[in-house]
């Protein structure tokens, strides 16, 4: 008898103890719920606008991001506003204001932000309470920035992939800006090096809109061997706005080939000249992508054919034709030139001299007004010069004539005088 009482007093127990659960579950469920029932009732806020101004928004210039805030609930409430502005999912700017808001009444938040490129910006809204327990609201709008003085594109071209240390490395920079505007921009280049500072050189450029620029120039290698990377910035109001990015090989170890080329060059104004480069490879490897620029010389002025020579094997000679052209008003004086001839494995750079000798002939339609009235003149001059010769000539000629025929009457009346007198006298 006593095991079934024990039983079930141990089944009461249970009973109670899940009755007691079960109702501890309940009053939380419930206050929860009343909970939550007070929350929205009472404190409600949403954003019920959002605008940028301007609608076009123009890279590194502000813009404002107009918000409309309002309080939709019954009572007086407190917020935190938060505005993110990203691109390609990295944050670029956040706000966070912290305010409160009768019931229906309203307020107008207006951050800024400058963007430092062009392409689609997100704006992300999100409004909390003033413990930001409760998100009453997120907006998502997309901007797109623009650009009136680009895009810009920007190619870094190395004409040898293999230095030695120390050596002044050839670089060709493909320039290009797409926008509508021309303007001034600055070209940053710089090589990485470990042990000691990095090399730089920065110039400046005017890009007029819608053009390319092609521009050779050099940079000091690093007085150390191995790979080392060189880039290429254009920079406009201290942003990079393009980059290109070139690896070379810095070795001692030298590999050569003969240069045969002029050492003196001479071309007028207005004219151009074509002369040979032979390249002979002495080296027991072969030459990959051999190609020839002549430095300190706009690329303007020079054509080089063939581009590229793919293969040279060991013995084996290569030619260039180089055709340089010297423009009507370039300046009359020498100019030192510098032929470098780079591929895969090696360089090799020679010295020259241009020398721009003045033209002799200008064309007529190129003649300023004071040549053409100073020529007539010396026209007329001539032919008044000539014609006075001649009539001289003819005066002399004809006073002779004159003299003569002068001369022969004289002498005939003389004649017939002497004759007639003669006469008498017999």
């Amino acid at each position: 008898m006593k095991p079934k009482i024990m039983q079930i007093g141990k089944l009461r127990q249970s009973a109670q103890s899940s009755f007691a659960l079960f109702f501890s579950l309940v009053f939380i469920i419930s206050t929860l719920f009343f909970l939550s029932t007070i929350q929205i009732a009472f404190a409600e806020g949403e954003v019920y606008s959002v605008s940028v101004d301007p609608k076009e928004p123009l890279i590194l210039e502000e813009f404002i991001i107009n918000i409309g805030v309002r309080n939709t609930g019954d009572e007086l409430e407190e917020y935190v506003l938060n505005v993110f502005v990203s691109k390609n999912g990295q944050v670029k700017d956040e706000n966070s204001f912290t305010f409160s808001l009768q019931p229906n009444r309203g307020m107008i938040f207006s951050p800024t932000y400058i963007p430092t490129s062009i392409g689609q910006y997100e704006i992300v809204i999100k409004l909390y309470d003033k413990y930001k327990n409760v998100l009453y609201q997120t907006k998502i709008s997309d901007i797109t920035v623009i650009s009136d003085i680009g895009p810009f594109d920007l190619v870094l071209d190395v004409l040898s992939r293999t230095v030695r240390p120390s050596d002044e490395v050839p670089l060709i920079l493909y320039m290009r800006n797409a926008g509508v505007k021309g303007t001034d921009v600055r070209v940053s280049l710089s090589m990485d090096c470990l042990g000691q500072e990095d090399m730089h050189k920065d110039f400046s450029v005017f890009l007029q809109g819608g053009g390319e620029l092609e521009k050779s120039l050099t940079i000091t290698a690093c007085d150390e061997e191995g790979r080392r990377d060189i880039t290429a910035k254009m920079i406009l109001f201290d942003h990079a706005f393009a980059e290109s990015v070139n690896e070379i090989f810095i070795n001692r170890t030298y590999k050569n080939f003969n240069l045969e080329f002029p050492k003196s060059i001479k071309i007028k104004q207005g004219e151009s000249k074509v002369f040979d480069v032979f390249i002979k490879n002495i080296a027991n490897v072969a030459f990959n992508n051999l190609r020839l620029i002549i430095e300190n010389l706009p690329l303007g002025w020079t054509e080089v054919n063939p581009s590229i020579i793919v293969n040279t094997k060991p013995n084996e000679t290569a030619m260039f034709i180089v055709n340089i052209s010297v423009p009507k008003d370039a300046t009359a004086a020498e100019y030192p030139i510098r032929i470098a001839v780079g591929c895969d494995e090696t360089l090799v750079q020679e010295d020259s001299t241009l020398t721009v000798i003045t033209g002799e002939f200008v064309e007529a339609e190129e003649v300023e007004v004071g040549q053409l009235i100073s020529k007539e003149l010396q026209y007329q001059l001539t032919v008044f010069i000539i014609g006075s010769t001649v009539l001289l000539v003819l005066i002399v000629v004809l006073r002779k004539l004159i003299a003569r025929r002068s001369q022969r009457y004289k002498y005939t009346y003389k004649k017939n005088v002497l004759e007639k007198i003669k006469d008498i006298i017999e």
